[in-house]
């Protein structure tokens, strides 16, 4: 991996942690920058602003969480519980800490396929 993709990587992954403890909104991007050992310029290179940083981390997430959530067969049903057992960290992250961003919808969505799922038993 060269530096600039590590760089970057090491940006996502402090900010993956720095949204998990405090959520979009209590996220500090000189925190993130801090975790990852660059500098405020270094985290610009790459992302726009804290949202944009934000919806990186966790967007290929929501978009396939999107496409698993509807399916209520029984082999939709398998693959949306071994999505959300090898997503666990952003999963809490949209459920708990998207607050202010464009994906705080998702736990509405969440919570409306379980209310289904329960209803359809």
């Amino acid at each position: 991996m060269n530096d600039t993709n590590n760089t970057k990587e090491k940006l996502m992954e402090a900010a993956r942690v720095e949204f998990s403890e405090k959520g979009f909104q209590g996220a500090s991007l000189r925190s993130i920058c801090h975790k990852a050992d660059v500098t405020t310029g270094a985290l610009y290179f790459f992302f726009l602003n804290k949202e944009d940083l934000f919806s990186q981390v966790i967007g290929n997430v929501v978009t396939e969480f999107e496409s698993l959530i509807e399916d209520q067969s029984k082999e939709g049903r398998k693959k949306y519980n071994q999505f959300l057992c090898d997503h666990k960290e952003e999963m809490r992250i949209l459920l708990t800490g998207a607050q202010g961003t464009e994906f705080a919808h998702v736990a509405d969505d969440l919570k409306r396929v379980i209310e289904k799922s329960i209803h359809n038993r």
